[in-house]
């Protein structure tokens, strides 16, 4: 004895909506997310930048440690959502990333002119002093979010020389 054919066409039809629903409910949050977190910095890809106006931007062999100028956009509505950067000092087959967070100390990374640390907002220029502990060639700039992401596109490099 078997099914008839009606039974059996409801089954494969219930079979399939049912798997159809399952994989709905797993592909979509999960497309959603990807395409969120692909896009998430694309605001704020050129949010820093570095700035030698000042004469910085380079090794002072007294202090040994590089004096970096950063500015940040004129833009209020991001201002809330980056919460520092990562500094990323390079050399031939080497380098190394420092991250600079407002208000948290480090051994690597302090202001020029004394304090906690703080990040540069709308339109300021800020410098700080940093000691990776060796000599590096160039050094990138990379936006760190709120939600603790960093982004992956770089906001600006600028080669390091020794200051004058």
């Amino acid at each position: 004895m078997g099914i008839s054919a009606v039974v059996a066409t409801v089954l494969l039809l219930f079979l399939t909506i049912v798997a159809a629903l399952s994989i709905y409910q797993f592909v979509v949050p999960f497309v959603k997310e990807n395409l969120y977190k692909s896009t998430e910095c694309l605001p704020y890809q050129n949010y820093f930048s570095f700035d030698e106006s000042l004469g910085y931007s380079c090794y002072n062999s007294t202090l040994q440690r590089y004096l970096i100028s950063v500015k940040a956009q004129q833009e209020k509505d991001k201002e809330g959502k980056v919460n520092g950067f990562n500094l990323v000092f390079i050399r031939t087959g080497e380098s190394k990333s420092i991250g600079v967070r407002a208000q948290i100390p480090s051994r690597e990374v302090s202001m020029l002119e004394g304090g906690n640390i703080i990040i540069p907002s709308e339109g300021d220029i800020l410098t700080y002093m940093i000691n990776p502990g060796i000599i590096y060639d160039s050094v990138e700039i990379y936006p760190s979010l709120s939600n603790g992401r960093v982004c992956e596109k770089m906001s600006g490099k600028i080669k390091l020389s020794t200051c004058r």
